[in-house]
């Protein structure tokens, strides 16, 4: 081993000991015969190794003049050992084998090894606690260095902040001189301007004789060169010219004979207004001298207007508040005229939430609206008005201020294209409101809607209400108030039953009455508003579901949603409440506060029904559903356009069925609900226009022979248990002739007289009554004849 000089550092002397500890290591791993000292004596030796490789590698304990000392002592000591083992010369061979311990024992013996294992557990121990006081004292500089470099760090920000201030308060130096030097180049330029003005004005007061001087001459010489019947051509042709530039009525029409309605115009006219799509809301000035933007969005909307009326056909049309004689196109043409009119008044709003108008203190009088939907080429026109005279209520000294009446109208233009990938749905509406006799307020608005695939995302998080995911995409613009669905519904419609997201919505300005189509429970399509969502939910709703929907309606409602809204031959929302079985419902839609500036449960009517007539001519009539009514004050006297009661129409529902539509025809609670009737005041012998009674329908009217006799055992049984005498009602024109079928067996009879047997009086099923009580018919029905048994006896003529 070569020896090392006293110069010798601290590297040095950890690489000359790793290299006696790699040679003595090698030799004393390869002993397998040897006893358990050489094994223990090899583990130290290699954890030596290890801790010295670490010293080699750190560059603090190459700095550590401490360490050389140790360091040394544990070489020398490796190198006698090392030499001594290196004595063996180990062949390949044995040390493949491992049998060694003989020939290592006659230079080292057990105790030897036992010494040599003390002193490397020494220096194991002692270099293992420097080493880990190194790298302690390390992580310390390291931290030292950190808090040195972060005071550096706060120096440079504070430095660079004040840099910041310092050229801020430059540019706003230089911010102000470039304003007042603009300032100072406006006025001298004003200053040339008004002294050209003056010039000008002065040239113009000179130049305006010499006008009219040669003015003058030229009609001279127009006179002396045209002969007197071309004279009066010209001067006809001129003075028609003055008046069709002096007359503003027939200056539009000119415009529209003169305007090319072709495919490319339209298709222009739409896109034009579908770049409005990105507009975050803001208003126009449709009066603004220098604003062509109002203009040109009024002369779009009329492409699209004229398109429709010219190339388009009426695909649906509600033509009862039409004029008399009035066609689908001339009623468009009227309306989308009064729409153009409105439309460029005061203001345009573009992309704006509709305005809450909040449920009136006074009430309509009068009312006449309208729908019609246009099939055009690359889309569907739907137009809407709807015209209201309000009259304030009577006050406490019971003046009626009918004379202080005034109207609102509301017209409201939708486009759905076929291909939402190209356009865009537009909604355009003008609402015109009377503040006051002669004063009008208008209101117009448009609104450039985006179309996305029925059953996308935002769709199901409003349908799920939840209102956080659905904030969140709106700010982050993965979604729109604006957004429809590929039908026309709104976000609002998947609202109904969310209470929270509803709220929302409304606040935000959606608006509840718009139109749109949606699914009912079935999967059919209609075109409804957002109240009416809940007739499409009547048969397939729950009770929670009837919870939620009470606080939804309830804002819908003070918002001013129209309880009697309906197109397309659909059902109101009154209408619908009037079917169901939740009184919480009927409360709200007949709540006075709500409704009652509109109509009442004692004034509705749909097609001249009233609520108790409605309910009376549905399948689906519950008993609650009458308590609930009458109990809000429904007219149990009301009668229909024909003069027909609840009676009629309860037991004309059951006449026309047939068993095969509603197996629950021959049902208990059908003879609950007449009995409630009239135990509530029902007139059992009220007759309509035609004369009819209630009895008449009963006994004569014909049914489906499936039924066999059980109307009229019906009625006789309700009739008794009323109190009534049925030999009043059944005479011998109606004889009762015992039928049962497969719906109407003896079962079900004896069903209605349960407990009062022996008081029906063909309990026998023999035919009654027995003896003739009048001597003539004048039905013309022979006393023989089976009434129930032949389909209703003495048959009633059918009166359209």
């Amino acid at each position: 081993m070569e020896a090392i000089g006293a110069g010798a550092n601290v590297l040095a002397f950890v690489l000359l000991a790793l290299k006696s500890a790699k040679t003595a290591y090698e030799t004393l791993s390869a002993i397998k015969d040897g006893p358990q000292i050489v094994k223990q004596v090899a583990g130290n030796i290699n954890q030596l190794c290890w801790i010295l490789e670490n010293l080699k590698a750190s560059r603090a304990a190459a700095e550590d003049i401490s360490l050389e000392g140790h360091l040394k002592i544990c070489h020398e000591e490796l190198r006698v050992a090392a030499s001594w083992i290196e004595k063996l010369q180990i062949s390949p061979t044995e040390r493949q084998s491992g049998r060694l311990w003989r020939r290592l024992k006659s230079f080292l013996s057990e105790k030897d090894l036992e010494r040599f294992n003390i002193q490397l557990i020494g220096h194991v121990t002692t270099l293992n606690l420097r080493l880990q006081g190194i790298s302690s004292n390390a992580v310390c500089e390291i931290r030292d260095d950190q808090v040195q470099f972060e005071r550096t760090i706060s120096v440079l920000n504070q430095t660079v902040q004040t840099q910041a201030r310092i050229q801020e308060t430059n540019f706003s130096s230089l911010k102000q001189n470039i304003s007042d030097t603009i300032n100072t180049q406006s006025d001298t330029i004003r200053t040339g301007l008004g002294t050209l003005n003056e010039s000008i004005a002065a040239l113009t007061s000179v130049s305006q004789p010499q006008g009219q001087s040669m003015l003058d001459l030229l009609q001279e010489i127009k006179g002396l060169l045209i002969t007197s019947p071309q004279k009066d051509q010209v001067n006809a042709t001129e003075s028609s010219h003055e008046e069709a530039m002096l007359s503003p009525a027939s200056s539009p029409q000119s415009c529209s004979q003169g305007t090319p309605s072709d495919d490319t115009e339209l298709i222009n006219s739409i896109d034009r207004l579908c770049d409005l799509i990105h507009d975050k809301g803001r208003t126009i000035d449709t009066y603004s001298d220098d604003n062509e933007e109002s203009q040109n969005i009024i002369q779009n909307l009329q492409t699209i207007l004229r398109s429709a009326s010219e190339q388009g056909q009426v695909v649906d049309w509600n033509p009862t508040h039409s004029k008399p004689g009035e066609t689908s196109e001339e009623e468009f043409k009227r309306i989308s005229r009064r729409f153009e009119r409105a439309f460029d008044q005061y203001r345009i709003a573009i992309n704006q939430g509709a305005t809450i108008r909040k449920c009136s203190s006074d009430r309509v009088i009068k009312r006449i609206r309208g729908h019609q939907k246009i099939r055009m080429k690359i889309g569907t026109l739907a137009l809407m008005f709807d015209h209201r005279k309000w009259s304030p209520k009577t006050d406490d000294s019971g003046h009626d201020a009918a004379d202080d009446t005034y109207s609102d109208y509301t017209i409201t233009s939708t486009f759905f294209p076929d291909d939402p990938r190209k356009f865009h749905m537009l909604v355009a509406s003008t609402f015109q409101h009377e503040i006051r006799r002669g004063a009008v307020s208008s209101i117009s608005r448009l609104a450039v809607n985006r179309i996305l695939p029925w059953g996308s995302r935002v769709f199901r998080v409003v349908e799920d209400g939840d209102l956080h995911e659905l904030r969140r995409m709106l700010k982050n613009g993965e979604a729109s108030l604006r957004d429809h669905d590929e039908y026309g519904a709104s976000l609002l419609f998947y609202s109904v039953f969310q209470p929270e997201v509803c709220r929302f919505l409304i606040e935000n300005g959606l608006d509840v009455n718009h139109v749109g189509d949606s699914a009912d429970y079935l999967g059919r399509h209609k075109t409804i508003c957002a109240l009416q969502r809940y007739e499409m939910d009547l048969v397939s709703i729950d009770a929670d579901r009837f919870n939620a929907s009470g606080h939804c309606v309830r804002m819908l409602l003070e918002a001013g949603a129209d309880p009697t809204l309906t197109v397309s031959s659909t059902i109101p929302f009154l209408s619908c409440a009037c079917l169901s079985t939740n009184p919480e419902l009927n409360l709200l839609a007949w709540n006075p506060e709500l409704t009652g500036y509109i109509t009442s449960i004692k004034t509705y009517t749909e097609n001249g029904l009233s609520p108790l007539l409605i309910l009376s001519k549905s399948k689906y009539a519950y008993i609650s559903s009458y308590r609930t009514l009458l109990d809000l004050g429904a007219d149990i006297h009301a009668r229909d356009p024909d003069g027909r009661t609840c009676l009629h129409l309860r037991l004309h529902q059951l006449i026309d069925t047939h068993p095969y539509e509603d197996l629950n025809i021959v049902d208990p609670r059908v003879f609950e609900i007449l009995q409630f009737l009239i135990k509530k005041g029902a007139d059992v012998r009220a007759t309509d226009r035609h004369g009819i009674s209630v009895s008449d329908d009963v006994y004569g009217r014909k049914r489906h022979d499936d039924l066999g006799s059980y109307i009229g055992d019906l009625w006789d049984s309700v009739l008794h248990s009323c109190g009534y005498d049925i030999a009043d009602f059944r005479t011998p024109n109606y004889r009762r002739t015992a039928r049962y079928t497969y719906y109407y067996e003896r079962d079900y009879f004896e069903g209605l007289w349960l407990g009062r047997e022996d008081l029906c009086p063909y309990w026998d099923d023999r035919p009654w009554p027995l003896e003739r009580e009048d001597s003539t018919n004048p039905n013309g029905a022979d006393m023989d004849s089976d009434s129930d048994s032949e389909g209703g006896g003495a048959p009633i003529e059918q009166t359209s």
